[in-house]
């Protein structure tokens, strides 16, 4: 028996965060007019003169507004490590705090393979994984369950000493290929933390400064390919519908998905028409032969767990929105049958 392989294609409907765990401090990044320029700082240094190395050995010990303004003066393209777009949002805090010497402006990059950014397909395997175990979960989730130990017992690879038999788990007979998006699909973007209050938005004033990919409803719809691959020989009795195709793997991603969790944000966000339009816009691009996953940074507890199972959900407080009306992660899967 052999991986069969099926073809998929996915579209950001709302920005995309997977980080790669680094940040960037202000003097390792640059803006210039609308582009956002990640620095190679030996490759600043190797083009100094004696004397400019002296000065920039000063601002690092003790001037860390001087050494980002330095950094900026000296900057020239060929210095970059790679570019992208920046979001008026982002230039204007950039211009703003650039001079606050209290003001970190870090920045958290893309995930990257060689300098190229790419969707992992573990992220995106975590994310159908979560849609599979609400399908096979009968009934509401208690509290004291640990999450590993319902996973073990739903998806049937607990040993007989009543531990996870990780090897025996059946949902290694599915595998996601990583996912590659174009440099120029990725955008400097400044992400807000909003809370809902008396029926209003309220910022919570986190400054928070991302690459995050382009999407649908920012204005500018892209199509990534990857693929879904299956191996029935790790399948078992609950996963035996995977054998099968896409299918069942869609409506699962959709009853958890598009049923429960869109939901619930439509329902978060219940009068506030600038984000309930963003949301009937998510609803209505899911096509025949596709489903909604979400996935990556700001896509929040209920997205990335099974939260809205359990008999006493978790509130959930507060939501990321970029320009006070974009939520995060929201990706579309098409596939073939």
């Amino acid at each position: 028996m052999k991986w069969e392989s099926f073809p998929i294609t996915l579209t950001p409907l709302t920005p995309l965060h997977i980080g790669d765990g680094s940040q960037l401090e202000a003097y390792e990044y640059t803006v210039v007019k609308d582009r956002f320029y990640r620095l190679s700082l030996d490759r600043l240094l190797a083009r100094l003169t004696p004397a400019e190395r002296e000065s920039i050995n000063r601002y690092v010990e003790r001037d860390l507004v001087g050494l980002r303004k330095f950094v900026r003066e000296h900057f020239s393209p060929d210095i970059a490590e790679y570019q992208a777009a920046a979001s008026p949002r982002f230039r204007e805090v950039y211009e703003k705090k650039l001079s606050e010497a209290q003001n970190q402006m870090i920045v958290f990059p893309f995930m990257r393979s060689l300098g190229a950014p790419l969707i992992p397909g573990s992220s995106l395997k975590g994310a159908l994984r979560t849609a599979i175990l609400d399908r096979l979960i009968a009934s509401p989730i208690s509290s004291q369950t640990y999450a590993d130990t319902l996973e073990a017992e739903t998806l049937r690879y607990m040993s007989d000493r009543g531990r996870p038999d990780i090897p025996s788990d059946p949902l290694k007979g599915l595998r996601i290929s990583d996912i590659a998006i174009s440099a120029e699909h990725i955008v400097a973007e400044q992400i807000e933390t909003k809370k809902k209050e008396a029926g209003r938005l309220t910022d919570m004033s986190l400054q928070i400064l991302q690459e995050v990919t382009i999407s649908l409803v920012t204005g500018q719809e892209i199509s990534l390919t990857g693929e879904i691959r299956i191996y029935d020989g790790f399948l078992n009795q609950p996963t035996a519908p995977l054998k099968d195709g896409l299918g069942w793997l869609a409506e699962a991603c959709n009853r958890f998905y598009r049923d429960q969790v869109l939901k619930a944000e439509e329902g978060y966000f219940q009068g506030l028409k600038q984000v309930e339009d963003t949301y009937h816009r998510i609803r209505q691009a899911i096509k025949p032969n596709s489903f909604l996953v979400r996935l990556g940074w700001g896509s929040g507890l209920d997205s990335v767990s099974l939260n809205l199972r359990k008999q006493s959900p978790r509130p959930v407080k507060t939501r990321k929105l970029i320009d006070d009306r974009v939520p995060m992660g929201w990706l579309r899967v098409e596939y073939k049958i």
